[in-house]
């Protein structure tokens, strides 16, 4: 009866730490969800332009980040700015149903990380067609419109010569990719110049702390030979840590 009492209460326990998870995990999607809806305000300042910032895959923290920097570049150029987070990165038909909105409700421009240029092609035209202003980053968005990017090849190339660096001309790389990216031809090039270097496997993930941890946990074991690893993510970088 003394088991049973002890097995009950640890059980009680274990529902109520999950219960209190879970309610915290929803409040926090909650309060992003209406931060995700929420603008840069410019104070008593004239709003000089308005524009709405698309983001596909919002919950990462590159592009938690680069909204935080468009946010603060709004509020000191007296730019309204309307944020819409998109959780998934291959919701291509969300994010172009804001830039449609974005024409209905007259703004000046729109800012969005198209992740592939067929995928927006369309919708990026109607905006340019209505005489709104369009930025793309992640991949040109197409005629007409402004692009800031990063150089994926210069980007590969800095990130081994850091990995040289540190771990030596001998270093034995791990790569780990984030499911979206196969690029590291300029990470692979530098690597190869050193004779006593090389590229031990390349690894990906689903974007999750937990996933990441376990192909680093793979990792470590399979190849004790690893003397760095390369992360294509803060995600997966945090989970190397």
């Amino acid at each position: 009866m003394g088991n049973l009492y002890k097995y009950s209460i640890a059980g009680l326990l274990v529902i109520l730490i999950g219960a209190f998870s879970l309610s915290m995990y929803y409040y926090n999607r909650m309060a992003m969800s209406q931060e995700n809806a929420g603008y840069a305000h410019t104070g008593d300042a004239e709003i000089l332009h308005r524009i709405s910032l698309i983001i596909n895959n919002s919950d990462n923290l590159y592009w938690q980040r680069f909204k935080n920097g468009a946010m603060d570049a709004a509020l000191e150029n007296q730019v309204a700015i309307e944020f819409h987070g998109i959780e998934d990165a291959e919701d291509v038909s969300s994010a172009g149903r804001q830039m449609r909105i974005a024409v209905a409700s007259q703004k000046d421009g729109v800012i969005v990380n198209t992740l592939d240029e067929a995928s927006y092609e369309a919708d990026v035209a109607h905006l340019v067609e209505n005489g709104v202003l369009v930025m793309t980053t992640g991949v040109e968005g197409g005629k007409n419109s402004y692009f800031v990017g990063t150089n994926a090849f210069e980007f590969g190339q800095r990130a081994a010569q850091l990995v040289i660096r540190a771990a030596g001309e001998n270093a034995r790389v791990a790569v780990i990719l984030d499911g979206t990216t196969d690029e590291i031809v300029g990470f692979s090039k530098v690597i190869q110049q050193y004779a006593e270097s090389s590229i031990e496997v390349i690894k990906k993930t689903d974007g999750h702390l937990i996933g990441a941890v376990d192909v680093i946990q793979s990792i470590l074991t399979d190849y004790p030979e690893v003397n760095a690893i390369f992360c294509m993510t803060p995600e997966d970088t945090l989970a190397a840590a």
